[in-house]
C-alpha cells in the first residue's frame, strides 16, 4: 500500500469515528422529532404512549412478576389516574382483579391487625394513639409503579431536549410545534444547567406562545355576528390549543408531585 495512503487514513478513520460519534443520538430524540409533528405537548403526548404500553406490560407479561405484586402491595394498587386509565385501557377484568387483591389484602390486614381475637366491637373503643397506627397502616407505604415510571421516561425526555435543542433539526421541530406545556416548560426550565440550552427554550416557547396569544386576541375580537366569516382556522382553533397549556389528562398524577 502507498505510504501516503497509510498516513491518510488514521487521520480519516478518526474523523469518521468523530462523525459517527457526533451523529449517534439517543432514541428519546427521534421520539421527541417525530412527536413534534403533532399537536400539544411532545413531552405529554409521549408519556402517555408510555404509560399505556407499560400498563399493558404490567397487566401481561408482569403480571406474575413479585417485584409487580410488591408494588400493588404497597401502593394499594395504582393511583386514581392510572387506575381508571386501566380500567379504560387495558380492559382485562381478571388481570385487573388478580393484581388489585394483591393491594386490597393489605388494606383488610390493616384493619383487622390490631382487633383483639377477631373482636367486631373493638373499633367502637379505638383510642387516639390506635387511630392513628391504624391510619398508618392503611397509608401506602410506595409509589404509584406506572408514576414511577413515567418519572424516570420524563427525565430522559426533558434531559434529550436539553441536551439536543441547539441542534438544527430539533430546533426547527420545535419551532413549528406547539411547544410544550405548562407544567413541562417550568420542569425543563428548572433542570437545564446550559445557558445556551436554557436561553433557546425560552426564545422558541415564548415565541410559540406568543403568536397563539395574538390568535386568541383575534378570535375573541372577531366573535360577533359581523366578522365570524373572517376567523381563520388557526384564530378558530386558538381556543382548543390554549388549554393544551395545562399539560395532557393523566400525565400528572397524584404520586408524581
Amino acid at each position: 500500500m502507498d505510504s501516503k495512503i497509510k498516513q491518510v487514513i488514521p487521520s480519516l478513520e478518526l474523523k469518521i469515528g468523530r462523525r459517527g460519534q457526533k451523529e449517534s443520538k439517543p432514541f428519546s430524540y427521534f421520539d421527541l422529532i417525530d412527536t413534534l409533528k403533532h399537536p400539544g405537548c411532545p413531552v405529554c403526548n409521549l408519556l402517555v404512549q408510555k404509560s399505556d404500553r407499560y400498563l399493558n406490560s404490567i397487566f401481561s407479561e408482569m403480571l406474575l412478576n413479585p417485584e409487580t405484586q410488591q408494588a400493588f402491595r404497597e401502593r394499594r394498587g395504582l393511583c386514581a389516574q392510572h387506575s381508571a386509565r386501566a380500567a379504560e385501557y387495558i380492559g382485562g377484568s381478571l388481570e385487573i382483579a388478580m393484581l388489585y387483591a394483591v393491594g386490597l389484602e393489605e388494606v383488610v390486614k390493616a384493619l383487622t391487625a390490631d382487633a383483639p381475637n377477631g373482636s367486631s366491637g373493638w373499633l367502637q373503643n379505638l383510642t387516639t394513639r390506635n387511630q392513628t397506627a391504624l391510619e398508618q397502616h392503611l397509608a401506602p407505604t410506595g409509589s404509584c409503579a406506572v408514576c414511577s415510571y413515567v418519572t424516570e421516561c420524563e427525565d430522559r425526555y426533558i434531559t434529550t431536549l436539553g441536551k439536543y435543542i441547539c441542534d438544527r433539526k430539533l430546533e426547527k421541530a420545535f419551532e413549528a410545534s406547539e411547544g410544550l406545556c405548562l407544567p413541562h416548560f417550568r420542569i425543563a426550565f428548572r433542570e437545564l444547567n446550559d445557558h445556551s440550552a436554557r436561553e433557546k427554550l425560552i426564545t422558541i416557547q415564548k415565541s410559540i406562545w406568543a403568536e397563539l396569544k395574538k390568535d386568541l386576541d383575534s378570535f375573541i375580537s372577531k366573535s360577533n355576528y359581523l366578522h365570524q366569516h373572517e376567523i381563520d382556522e388557526r384564530e378558530g382553533d386558538s381556543w382548543r390549543r390554549v388549554m393544551r397549556i395545562a399539560g395532557k389528562n393523566g400525565i400528572f398524577g397524584p404520586d408524581r408531585f
